[in-house]
């Protein structure tokens, strides 16, 4: 069976999920997480969470490192990531969208 697409993101990753309406994708691992779009080209990078992370997340900042990553079914934009220090991370990746414009 052929690659359809491949991205490399340069970093080993744990976790990958698709969004329940199958346009994103989730990656991250040790000092990454991103939202990949899917397009008729393969991928691109909408959104590095990583980033966006605040000083005040200190612990998360210093141990990055994502375990998980799922969806909600429910408000389909948004994306839990189980962390290695123990912290559930929730982002609205239609927020991320808007301010990447």
């Amino acid at each position: 069976m052929d690659t359809l697409a491949e991205i490399s993101l340069g970093k080993p990753l744990a976790a990958v999920a698709v969004s329940p309406n199958q346009r994103l994708i989730a990656a991250g691992g040790r000092d990454i997480l991103k939202i990949l779009s899917i397009n008729l080209d393969g991928f691109s990078i909408t959104c590095n969470l990583q980033k966006g992370l605040n000083r005040n997340n200190q612990k998360v900042l210093s141990n990055f490192c994502v375990n998980d990553l799922d969806w909600s079914t429910g408000e389909q934009s948004f994306l839990a990531a189980g962390m290695s220090t123990g912290a559930v991370l929730i982002w609205d990746a239609a927020r991320c969208a808007e301010a990447a414009r």
